[in-house]
């Protein structure tokens, strides 16, 4: 999983010592659910969200589409975050991110598989 910003776009850092709090709201959906909490952070003054808080979707990664278990999904972040090293299947899911974020590979869900496919057997046959 990876937040929801486009590649190579730089992390804000904060000028002084201040703490920011992350909050991970785990839910079934793709869809609406990422509509909705886009709107409760449009809308988060009106609502009374401290400022401090902030509020990044976590997208998720090629292996992960259609998950809709939150227990699993939240599994999936705590492992993300304890990874010392990367593993084969976290840079394999940043290609694929970085294939769907081009409109000429995403627009062809079978050419997506057949190259998640390709990774999949290089890593295991080539790699070991």
């Amino acid at each position: 999983m990876r937040e929801k910003r486009d590649f190579a776009q730089r992390t804000r850092v904060l000028p002084s010592d201040q703490v920011r709090k992350k909050y991970f709201l785990v839910y079934e959906g793709e869809d609406t659910e990422l509509i909705y909490f886009e709107a409760v952070n449009r809308y988060r003054d009106q609502i009374g969200i401290h400022p401090l808080i902030e509020m990044i979707p976590l997208v998720r990664s090629y292996s992960e589409k259609g998950w809709s278990n939150p227990k699993k999904i939240l599994g999936r972040v705590l492992a993300n975050l304890k990874e010392q090293a990367i593993s084969y299947e976290t840079l394999l899911n940043w290609i694929m991110d970085y294939f769907q974020e081009d409109r000429n590979i995403a627009a062809n869900k079978f050419k997506l598989k057949d190259i998640w496919n390709i990774l999949i057997w290089i890593c295991k046959e080539k790699l070991h």
